[in-house]
């Protein structure tokens, strides 16, 4: 399966992971497990004017996702910005990485060269869990801080 992100421009992506600069990939095995429950969603709706927005929004997003199968609400975007703020939430490991330009079923996806000696330099850092607990918490603590001041 591609991410949509690369599925929308697969040779923009091939650019981008051989240009040579440093590229951190978190693909969806990752991102949906950066998932919040329902649960901790609603521990935001009274802890102030922030926070509540984001109840708001992840409550609609939490009922939209069902709709796909998912229980708890995969924030994945969050996972660039959070790898950022607490990259210590995350492991990952170097690999080479291309991307598939073809416009057959495969197109979009990320191919990751797993042989113990690949024919080509790592290219690609790619992010392989998230510590979910610690996920969510950094969110929450982010929020509060925002509440603090509005």
């Amino acid at each position: 399966m591609a991410e949509f992100n690369i599925y929308v421009d697969p040779e923009a992506a091939h650019i981008v992971f051989h240009s040579g600069i440093s590229v951190i990939m978190a693909g969806l095995d990752v991102t949906e497990n950066a998932a919040i429950t329902l649960n901790e969603i609603k521990t935001l709706k009274d802890k102030g004017k922030v926070s509540h927005l984001a109840y708001e929004l992840l409550s609609f997003y939490n009922e939209s996702g069902k709709q796909f199968g998912f229980i708890d609400s995969p924030i994945h975007d969050l996972c660039a910005v959070e790898y950022l703020i607490k990259p210590d939430i995350f492991s990952g490991k170097n690999y080479y990485v291309d991307i598939v330009t073809d416009n057959g079923i495969s197109r979009g996806q990320t191919l990751a060269d797993l042989r113990k000696v690949p024919k080509h330099k790592d290219n690609v850092f790619v992010l392989k869990q998230v510590d979910r607990k610690k996920f969510v918490e950094t969110l929450v603590e982010g929020l509060e801080k925002l509440d603090k001041e509005v």
